[in-house]
């Protein structure tokens, strides 16, 4: 593994300023890899982990 593998997650992270983090997902740009999740829904969950797979590999 390179940084450059991880340089798309360290700006997103933003570890300067983590309340300036922006996702990269939404419904308009589901290619976006970076996403939030509420507390609740992480809670809501069947299984309260941070295993979530809500990506989708292209066919």
């Amino acid at each position: 593994m390179k940084y450059l593998d991880l340089e798309d997650l360290i700006q997103c992270y933003n570890p300067e300023n983590r309340f300036s983090r922006k996702e990269t997902w939404s419904e308009e740009s589901p290619e976006g890899r970076f996403r939030k999740f509420s507390y609740e829904e992480i809670v809501a969950r069947d299984k309260t982990n941070l295993d979530i797979f809500w990506l989708k590999e292209p066919c």
